[in-house]
């Protein structure tokens, strides 16, 4: 389903899954997962099994896009015990795509929004080269004020970048990978007009500065096979939100 999936953004993609809800908390182009009504805040998001951490208590937007998803992995009820209040709804786990199968291969994707002047843009080259494994991938989106038949809806542009790089290599029995992302995003806040002038308000908004990310990762696997430990695998990461 996801290789056929053509929808412009990951959120997009999961609404389609029962007892999921998105919601961009008045965000355009940060979309974030509720499960079974509770808040966003209250979904811990992992890609690759390492936890996503947000600075902001609205939730952890989505930022993958989802030429990158190979798999979801969605657990309802709480998870709380691994990861704490941030998973009393659910945890929701994102698998990416490593390499490919030949020694290059690339893929394209765009698309234009008229209704925001914006388009949405992604490249990935990957391969695989006698054994050795990488992916290489970028992403952009950039779209102005959202135009209705009312007018312009003040303060819903927003503009994401987004780098993705991964290399992976089995060495024998043992295998050894590592990631790289980089996300960038800046986005206004929409406020409706009924809200921005309530008593005692004169004009009410809401500044969001910018989300930045930065994040290493690095996987261990070994296939032990023996009479009393079949696999060992670690993982560890650091993670760095502006």
């Amino acid at each position: 389903e996801l290789a056929r999936a053509t929808v412009p953004s990951l959120a997009e993609l999961m609404r389609d899954i029962p007892g999921v809800q998105v919601t961009d908390s008045g965000q355009p182009g940060l979309g974030r997962i509720r499960i079974r009504g509770e808040e966003s805040r209250r979904t811990a998001i992992l890609v690759n099994s390492q936890e996503i951490t947000d600075h902001y208590e609205v939730g952890t937007p989505l930022t993958l896009q989802p030429a990158m998803v190979e798999r979801v992995e969605v657990l309802r009820g709480s998870g709380s015990v691994l990861y704490g209040s941030r998973a009393l709804s659910g945890v929701v786990n994102f698998i990416t795509r490593k390499g490919g199968t030949e020694p290059l291969q690339a893929t394209l994707e765009g698309g234009y929004d008229s209704a925001t002047n914006g388009y949405n843009g992604f490249a990935s080259v990957y391969g695989n080269i006698d054994g050795f494994e990488y992916r290489l991938a970028g992403t952009k989106s950039d779209h102005d004020d959202r135009s209705t038949p009312a007018g312009s809806m003040d303060n819903t542009s927003y503009d994401n970048d987004g780098l993705y790089l991964y290399a992976g290599r089995d060495f024998g029995a043992q295998r050894l990978e590592y990631t790289y992302e980089k996300y960038k995003s800046s986005s206004n806040v929409y406020v409706e007009e009924e809200v921005k002038t309530t008593y005692p308000l004169t004009d009410f908004y809401i500044e969001s500065p910018k989300r930045d990310r930065d994040k290493h990762g690095l996987f261990y696997r070994w296939e032990v096979d023996n009479s009393w430990l079949q696999s060992f695998s670690a993982n560890a990461y650091q993670q760095q939100n502006d």
